[in-house]
């Protein structure tokens, strides 16, 4: 349900899957002209990414990435990485 509202709102992105030959993975990656970002869905209000998500992020070189969560307030988990909720993604990615 996040990913098809992502795509159906941010029609100019193109999106895909992400997963290498050792297993690490992304929900979907986000491009548009030069900027590629990810995205990662999770159901918890207190969400936890492996290290296969940091393995990818530096496999396809992501600068920002997002963790959408059913979260109240946005927060960063780490360098360029942020938990946010579906509609503020939206809101802040329509504008780009």
């Amino acid at each position: 349900m996040v990913i098809e509202n992502i795509l159906g709102e941010l029609r100019d992105w193109r999106g895909y899957f992400y997963r290498s030959v050792a297993g690490a993975e992304i929900d979907l990656v986000l491009e548009k002209a030069r900027t590629r970002i990810a995205v990662e869905c999770k159901l918890s209000t207190v969400p936890e990414v492996g290290k296969g998500f940091w393995n990818a992020l530096k496999d396809i070189e992501i600068k920002e990435a997002f963790i959408i969560a059913p979260v109240k307030e946005s927060y960063p988990i780490g360098k360029g990485v942020k938990v946010t909720s579906l509609s503020e993604f939206i809101r802040d990615f329509r504008k780009s």
